[in-house]
């Protein structure tokens, strides 16, 4: 087994995405790691930080007080919560599959 992935909440509503139609986006995920269980437990998804850039075929994360942000979740958590990653969206038109990219970016 891999490991499981389980989501548990989330700040994501969709509106984010429209709001940049027909162009990408994306954002961060943070989440409870057991390493234990060989689990990732995601806790929220936060929008595009500021300084995200994204077209119809890309999108860039900004950094603007992402990690102060972080860090803050980190603290309020009492270290529980840590950021495990980033999601993005492919537009309406855009193929859902993977691409070559995101392929190279993956462990897999």
């Amino acid at each position: 087994m891999e490991g499981d992935v389980a989501a548990i909440g989330g700040n994501v509503d969709g509106s984010d995405e429209e709001a940049t139609l027909p162009a990408e986006t994306g954002g961060v995920l943070l989440g409870i790691i057991d390493i234990a269980a060989r689990r990732i437990d995601l806790v929220d998804a936060w929008s595009a930080p500021a300084g995200s850039k994204g077209s119809q075929t890309k999108f860039e994360r900004g950094i603007g007080g992402l990690k102060d942000d972080v860090m803050q979740a980190i603290a309020a958590t009492l270290d529980q919560v840590r950021y495990v990653g980033e999601w993005h969206s492919h537009p309406k038109g855009a193929s859902t599959a993977p691409s070559r990219t995101d392929i190279a970016r993956s462990d897999g």
